[in-house]
């Protein structure tokens, strides 16, 4: 689906490609066919590299130029922790967007007419900062509840730490690290716009991207601090179940240590020897419990002075 949005003409929505616009037009194009992108490519004459990009097959991020085109690859934040592509393509007055399923910001911008309005009367520049800045938002919100979830998996790990615990952490640093692939590269690729494209862009448009650097710069640091949050939760949990495992064993350990002399003992006079002197002793049996009870009282006074109990 192909949707058109101008100041001049409004809306157009269909799968028909338009040949010119003579105003600041966003092209909006929801999962691209091969033929749309073949005639996007012979309309704007750009080379089979760039239109591959906007084929979407999970490139890396990334800002190029080809002719009078710059093209862009960024990534938006789903709800569900997934991450959608969307190529862009700036061609003199015209940004066209392409993406396989819809993106939160995109809808909640075409539902704000008076804002889109707004925007295309404006600048191109200006409508790809609003359209890449609406993607990014989305990384914050999702990196909250990710930190908010860590802090109940934090205490969960101190009280009591369970399978589940590692499960959770493991799932949440397999997000963290997918974000750390796209994010890095996303933030230099906006940063190449004020520094090798900055001829292409207006400069008085520079400062919004400058400023959406340093977002993608605070994001940067929050992932890092999640990751060694990540890591500092399983090593609490690792060693918390370390030391009760060391609790049992040392429970286990005294009655082992406790029990041995006695059935040291026991299995002395349990064997089946006919001159054993004991056996004919008419007070051995009292004797031997006794024994027995003293040498089960000495062990255990003796573990508790050394604190091994």
């Amino acid at each position: 689906m192909i949707e058109v949005y101008s100041f001049s003409s409004g809306v157009k929505k269909g799968n028909s490609f338009p040949r010119s616009f003579s105003h600041l037009s966003w092209v909006d194009v929801n999962n691209p066919s091969p033929q749309e992108l073949k005639e996007i490519q012979k309309s704007l004459s750009l080379h089979s590299f760039t239109i591959d990009d906007c084929s979407l097959r999970k490139s890396r991020p990334k800002l190029e130029s080809d002719n009078d085109t710059v093209s862009l690859i960024f990534y938006s934040l789903g709800q569900d922790f997934s991450f959608h592509e969307v190529c862009f393509l700036l061609h003199k007055q015209t940004i066209f967007s392409f993406h396989k399923k819809k993106i939160d910001s995109f809808e909640s911008l075409k539902k704000n007419k008076e804002r889109l309005e707004s925007l295309l009367q404006g600048s191109h520049e200006l409508l790809l900062h609003h359209l890449l800045q609406g993607m990014s938002e989305s990384y914050f919100r999702l990196l909250e509840e990710l930190e908010n979830k860590l802090d109940v998996l934090e205490k969960q790990a101190l009280k009591k730490p369970e399978a589940h615990v590692l499960e959770e952490l493991f799932g949440i640093k397999r997000k963290v690290l997918k974000l750390r692939k796209i994010i890095y590269p996303q933030r230099e690729a906006v940063n190449k716009i004020g520094v090798e494209f900055r001829k292409q862009f207006s400069p008085s448009s520079l400062v919004y991207f400058r400023d959406m650097h340093n977002d993608l710069l605070v994001v940067t640091d929050i992932v890092e601090d999640l990751r060694e949050t990540i890591s500092s939760i399983l090593e609490v949990h690792l060693s918390v179940t370390s030391n009760k495992l060391n609790e049992v064993m040392k429970v286990l350990t005294g009655i082992s240590t406790v029990l041995l002399p006695l059935t040291l003992i026991a299995s002395i006079y349990g064997m089946n020897f006919y001159f054993m002197p004991e056996l004919t002793w008419k007070y051995g049996y009292f004797f031997t419990l006794g024994f027995m009870a003293l040498i089960l009282v000495f062990t255990l006074f003796y573990l508790r002075k050394k604190k091994w109990l």
